[in-house]
């Protein structure tokens, strides 16, 4: 890993596991403490993302978010997009979210391994190929339909996969052009609650046209690059091909924020 991010180009990355996502607390804790340990041995290489075990007490979850941002100083969380089988707008998660507002914690959001409720999907890879940008678009319109960015209005949430190419959906998802809808009923303009919001770069084996989309509608300020290594990418030469073709399409003001800027911002680095 460290060979590929030097070939890369890359200083700092940034660790989750999927393990974490659907994880029981005993296992988010013992992720969490290998992830402080990588952390602590590579501090000017890896910064870890700590999973917390929603679905479980929210006792328990609340105590691992302290204890893996303030004991072991891990750099920010980790969920799926539909946590604990939830969708992200269950009243279930509010608690939960204003502790993790509390904190300031930057909070990394991936498509669930096999995304629940989506039986159509089944065969043909299609549950990983198409069914979790769908759950992350979903996630989405949840966060700002339920009005959780209106109750938490200073959570940072960076959603992958450019969320799921929402980018290429605002026409369809902004209420303006849906008058007779029940989303018309949003207190903000729907621009707004997308420049609450940050995705990754990740997701689209480094495509260009999935980024040029999402720059265009979502802006430098809210882009953190992402590479989903190592399953987008198992090269470091790959990655940095990636990299090249963004710093060669991007202003360099713009470029400085999506490859490091955002990020401190979001994950409060050093």
């Amino acid at each position: 890993r460290l060979s590929d991010m030097d070939e890369a180009g890359i200083l700092l990355q940034m660790l989750s596991c999927p393990v974490g996502w659907q994880g029981s607390p005993e296992e988010c804790r013992s992720l969490n403490d290998q992830l402080w340990e990588v952390q602590n041995k590579y501090p000017q290489r890896f910064n870890g993302l700590a999973s917390i075990p929603i679905g479980h007490a929210e006792g328990e979850i609340i105590s691992e978010i302290h204890r893996s941002m303030h004991k072991l100083k891990l750099k920010g969380l980790t969920i799926c997009a539909q946590p604990g089988g939830m969708p992200m707008d269950d009243k279930k998660l509010w608690p939960i979210y204003k502790a993790i507002e509390d904190i300031g914690a930057g909070v990394f959001i991936h498509p669930s391994p096999i995304p629940p409720g989506f039986d159509a999907l089944a065969g043909y890879d299609l549950h990983r190929v198409i069914g979790r940008e769908f759950e992350l678009i979903t996630a989405i319109s949840r966060v700002i339909y339920g009005k959780v960015l209106d109750k938490f209005p200073k959570i940072k949430l960076v959603f992958s996969h450019f969320g799921g190419g929402m980018a290429n959906l605002t026409e369809r998802t902004d209420p303006k052009y849906k008058p007779w809808y029940e989303m018309r009923t949003l207190p903000r303009d729907y621009s707004a609650y997308l420049k609450m919001l940050y995705f990754d770069t990740a997701g689209f084996v480094g495509g260009m046209r999935s980024f040029r989309a999402a720059y265009e509608i979502f802006g430098a300020a809210n882009l953190l690059f992402g590479s989903d290594y190592p399953m987008d990418f198992i090269k470091g030469d790959q990655i940095k091909k990636y990299v090249d073709n963004i710093k060669s399409y991007l202003p360099d003001q713009d470029y400085q924020k999506i490859m490091a800027d955002n990020a401190k911002q979001v994950f409060n680095l050093d």
